[in-house]
């Protein structure tokens, strides 16, 4: 284990054990050595600890916590809480990260006080194949302007960005409520709490996201339902206010080519847009309650 590792790698993995050795040897091969990786096993049922364990057996700087099956983002706030570096970064068990990116991403960051550095990204199904990179957002921004785009849609996957541990911990990092969006939702908080966001284009500085059938990313119905969850929590913001009342003219038209169409399961999720205001946010009050 490292005595002063300068960037916290955490890792939440759930039955991972087909994709985490190679997402390990993509921390491995990191330019900047100075770094530990915490894997916090989300009560897998496969060989996802045994994996963990072969390779902290030749490399000190990885380390396993285990949990009951809680979701993400509670794995992910267990790594926040053990972290020992003053940057986070978050990376699926199934990603990879570009060679120079701890090494790039911490020169920035170290230069900007409470800013998120973060890059661009390429979506893969094998590694003989990639995409073009991806990016929803290109450019460094205050936290008052971040909002206001920040409204409108989610920017960035999880693991595009290096943290200040600093502000994770001031925001209490991930809501545990939230099984899709929670990222989301934490680069919302983030920014309600000042942090600004720097953009570091560098191709050597890139995530690259393995795509998955079946994955939680997949699920069209349950991501719709937490993209109204999140805009709901943070319905006090005049930017999302704004935002709500754009879509709902958006959501309206959706609504009725979908029942023209027949699709009367589509067009009922449409509709939630057009539910009054105070029973979308019992909704919301509700969900948090019964996590």
């Amino acid at each position: 284990m490292p005595e002063n590792p300068r960037v916290s790698v955490l890792v939440p993995a759930w039955n991972s054990a087909a994709t985490l050795a190679e997402t390990l040897k993509s921390v491995q091969a990191q330019s900047m050595p100075a770094w530990e990786c915490i894997i916090v096993d989300d009560g897998s049922t496969d060989g996802t600890p045994e994996i963990v364990r072969a390779a902290m057996r030749y490399d000190s700087r990885i380390q396993l916590f285990r949990q009951s099956r809680r979701g993400p983002a509670a794995a992910r706030n267990i790594g926040i809480q053990n972290a020992r570096s003053d940057y986070l970064l978050f990376l699926d068990s199934d990603d990879l990260i570009a060679q120079r990116k701890l090494e790039l991403n911490l020169e920035e960051a170290q230069q900007r006080p409470r800013t998120l550095v973060y890059s661009g990204c390429t979506y893969f199904r094998d590694r003989t194949k990639e995409n073009q990179p991806t990016v929803h957002h290109a450019e460094s921004c205050n936290a008052e302007t971040m909002l206001e785009k920040l409204a409108r849609e989610n920017l960035m996957p999880v693991s595009a960005a290096l943290v200040p541990c600093s502000v994770a911990r001031e925001i209490n990092g991930f809501d545990p409520s939230l099984r899709s969006f929670e990222d989301w939702d934490f680069w919302l908080r983030c920014a309600r709490a000042g942090a600004s966001f720097f953009y570091d284009g560098s191709p050597d500085t890139q995530t690259h996201i393995r795509l998955r059938d079946g994955s939680l990313s997949t699920d069209t119905r349950q991501m719709f339902n937490y993209e109204l969850l999140v805009r709901m929590k943070h319905r006090d913001l005049p930017a999302m206010q704004r935002e709500f009342m754009r879509l709902r003219h958006f959501h309206l038209k959706a609504c009725v080519a979908d029942l023209l169409k027949g699709n009367t399961t589509l067009a009922f999720r449409h509709a939630s847009y057009w539910l009054p205001m105070p029973l979308l946010a019992r909704r919301w009050e509700q969900h948090a309650r019964n996590q």
